[in-house]
């Protein structure tokens, strides 16, 4: 995405990725969580959470809502982007854990698919079978990796 993106930090192995999204009424902790699938020869999933007042993640969209989407999901890019850097191998997963959540990421990679696809193979997995990922086309779990060069 070429939007701006918020400023985030980073643990030492670039797994996990925490930001803060603002608005004129509140702020809402965010974290981007990279985890390695067991036995899967580098499958992430990518997760998008909510940092509780607690300190623990939450994958249950927060009911309030910052309105500004674009930059929420301009920082999940490039916090892919720097993972990415750090294990070009890898291949992620990102699966809705909800109906709208499933349909923000199909919208996200639709609208920006000819940017994305200069950067990253993608696929979708409709249950039966993976297979390069088609606009217009009902998914539901995305997988990318970085095109090699």
């Amino acid at each position: 995405m070429q939007s701006e993106f918020y400023p985030f930090q980073s643990d030492n192995d670039q797994l996990y990725f925490e930001f803060v999204s603002v608005s004129f009424e509140r702020t809402i902790r965010k974290a981007v969580l990279f985890t390695e699938f067991p036995h899967s020869n580098g499958l992430f999933n990518l997760a998008l959470l909510d940092v509780l007042p607690n300190g623990e993640l939450s994958d249950i969209a927060s009911p309030e809502n910052n309105l500004d989407l674009e930059k929420v999901m301009s920082t999940v890019s490039e916090c892919l982007r720097i993972f990415l850097e750090r294990y070009p191998y890898a291949e992620i997963k990102i699966q809705g854990n909800t109906p709208a959540k499933s349909r923000l990421y199909r919208m996200v990679l639709g609208k920006e698919l000819s940017n994305i696809q200069k950067y990253y193979e993608i696929y979708g997995d409709s249950g039966t079978v993976v297979e390069p990922f088609e606009l217009n086309k009902t998914y539901q779990v995305y997988i990318l990796k970085l095109r090699q060069r």
